[in-house]
């Protein structure tokens, strides 16, 4: 296993990234022989999809539910772009 495998992104020698290192994933899953939990820049829906598609157990979601400043930084932008797009609350 890669020296980097449980810091990817953040030790050298490790791919510097945007978003989860979706290879290095796959690459543990298919060796390990116990359930692998991604965990790591997951910030959409998209990329937890990815995650289980790459053979995660499960995913650990840290800033995007955890973190107001991460959420009013990413939101504030979209707002103001215009492409954010509220979901209505249907009454019971």
């Amino acid at each position: 296993m890669p020296r980097h495998a449980r810091l990817s992104g953040h030790t050298p020698g490790s791919p510097g990234a945007d978003g989860p290192d979706l290879e290095l994933l796959s690459a543990l899953a298919a060796q390990a022989p116990v359930p692998v939990i991604a965990e790591g820049r997951y910030r959409a829906a998209g990329d937890i999809r990815a995650a289980f598609a790459s053979g995660a157990h499960s995913v650990v979601i840290g800033n995007p539910i955890t973190s107001p400043l991460w959420i009013t930084r990413r939101l504030v932008p979209a707002i103001s772009a215009g492409t954010f797009i509220a979901l209505e609350r249907k009454a019971p």
